[in-house]
C-alpha cells in the first residue's frame, strides 16, 4: 500500500489536507510523509495553523483530533474591539490554546467591555462530526515588559470556564478600569488558573476590583494570585466569590495597594472547609498599602500565614481582626495598626511589631482578652 502522502490547499474548501502523492493541487503546495489520510473526516474536522516559523496541522485519527496551540508575539501595537474580547475561544472545537507574548515595545489594546483569557476548547468536546476531540486547554498572555491595557471597563477574566494564565514580568503593565476574575466558574477538575505580577517594575491595575476565585463550580479549579519579587498591584478591593469557591494569594517580595477602604480578602475563609483558602506572606515579605483613609477590615476567617514580614504603609486604618499565624515582623510605617475588632480573635504571631513614626498608631480591640 502507497503510504506517501501530500499536503495541499484545498481551494474550494479553503483548508489543508492530506492526499495521495499522485493528487495535483492548485495553488498552495506543501509535503507531509507517513500520515494516514482520512480525506472525507478532514473536510469535516480539521483546521490548520500556520505558526511562525512552523506549519502546524490538526489530524483527525481513529476518530479523534489533536489540538494545535497558536503562539503570538506582539512587538507592535495590536487592537482588539469584540465585546467580549476572548483569548482561547476557538472558532472550532478542536482548536487548541492561545498564547500571547506582549514584548517591552508591544502593546496590547483591549477595547471592549470584557476581555477573556481561557481555553474553551479544553477537556472533551463534540465535532461537527459527533468525533470525540482532544484539546489543549490553557490559554496565556505573557507581558514581558509591554502593556496590555483594557478599557472596557468590565472584567477581565482569566481562566472563564476552564483555565488560563496571564504573567506580568520584566516591567511589563496591566491596567484595566473594570475587574480582574481569576479562575470565573472553574469546571477544570484540579486545574487552576494564574495571575503572577514578577520583577522590578511589573504591575497590575485594577480599577475596580480582583475576584480571587469567582464563582467556581465545586472546588475544580481555583484562582491563584502571586506577587513577587518586587512586583506591584493595585486594586479597588480584593476578594473571593463564595462559598463553593477556592482563592489563593502569594506575596513573596511584593507589594498589594487597595485604593478602597472597606473589607480586606473579603469571604476569603483560610480556616475551614473542604478546600480552605490561602493568603501567604513567603520569606520576601509583603507590603501591604491601605491608601485611602478610613477603616481597612480583615474578615475573621481570612487569616495570613507564612514566614515573611508585613509592613504596612498608607494613611488607612488596617484592622486585623483574624488570628493570623505569620511570623515575620509587623511594621507599621504609617497610619494605625489595630489588632482586634471587638470580638475575641484579632493577632499576629510577629515577635516584633514596630511603630516607626511617633505619628503611627497601635491599638488593640478584643472582647475577652484585656483585662
Amino acid at each position: 500500500m502507497n503510504k506517501i502522502y501530500r499536503v495541499v490547499w484545498n481551494a474550494t474548501l479553503g483548508l489543508w489536507q492530506c492526499v495521495s502523492e499522485l493528487a495535483t493541487a492548485k495553488g498552495k503546495r506543501k509535503s507531509l510523509a507517513g500520515i494516514e489520510a482520512h480525506t472525507e473526516e478532514a473536510k469535516k474536522s480539521i483546521r490548520w495553523f500556520v505558526l511562525t516559523p512552523l506549519v502546524a496541522c490538526l489530524a483527525l485519527v481513529s476518530g479523534q483530533a489533536s489540538a494545535v496551540d497558536t503562539y503570538e508575539t506582539i512587538s507592535g501595537t495590536k487592537t482588539m474591539t469584540a465585546n467580549p474580547i476572548k483569548v482561547g475561544d476557538p472558532v472550532y472545537p478542536n482548536d487548541g490554546a492561545v498564547h500571547y507574548t506582549i514584548t517591552s515595545t508591544g502593546v496590547l489594546n483591549a477595547t471592549g467591555r470584557n476581555l477573556q483569557i481561557t481555553a474553551y476548547a479544553g477537556g472533551v468536546t463534540s465535532s461537527p462530526s459527533d468525533a470525540v476531540v482532544q484539546a489543549v486547554a490553557g490559554s496565556s498572555i505573557l507581558v514581558d515588559g509591554g502593556k496590555l491595557q483594557h478599557t472596557g471597563g468590565g472584567w477581565l477574566e482569566i481562566g472563564r470556564t476552564n483555565y488560563g494564565w496571564l504573567t506580568v514580568q520584566n516591567g511589563g503593565t496591566v491596567t484595566t478600569n473594570g475587574t480582574v476574575g481569576i479562575g470565573a466558574w472553574a469546571s477544570t477538575t484540579g486545574t487552576d488558573s494564574f495571575v503572577t505580577v514578577t520583577g522590578s517594575g511589573s504591575t497590575l491595575t485594577a480599577t475596580q476590583a480582583i475576584a480571587v476565585g469567582d464563582s467556581g463550580n465545586g472546588f475544580n479549579g481555583a484562582g491563584v494570585l502571586n506577587i513577587t519579587n518586587g512586583g506591584k498591584v493595585t486594586t479597588g478591593e480584593i476578594y473571593t466569590d463564595n462559598a463553593n469557591t477556592y482563592g489563593e494569594v502569594n506575596i513573596d517580595g511584593g507589594t498589594l495597594d487597595i485604593t478602597k477602604a472597606g473589607s480586606v480578602f473579603k469571604n476569603f475563609n483560610t480556616l475551614t472547609g473542604t478546600k480552605p483558602d490561602i493568603i501567604n506572606i513567603g520569606a520576601g515579605g509583603t507590603t501591604l498599602i491601605t491608601s485611602a483613609s478610613g477603616d481597612y477590615t480583615q474578615s475573621a476567617t481570612a487569616a495570613i500565614s507564612g514566614t515573611g514580614a508585613l509592613t504596612k504603609e498608607g494613611v488607612g486604618n488596617l484592622i486585623l481582626a483574624a488570628d493570623n499565624t505569620y511570623v515575620g515582623d509587623t511594621t507599621v510605617k504609617a497610619g494605625t495598626l489595630q489588632l482586634g475588632n471587638g470580638e475575641a480573635t484579632g493577632d499576629v504571631a510577629s515577635a516584633n511589631i514596630i511603630l516607626e513614626t511617633n505619628t503611627t498608631n497601635l491599638k488593640l480591640s478584643w472582647s475577652s482578652r484585656l483585662p
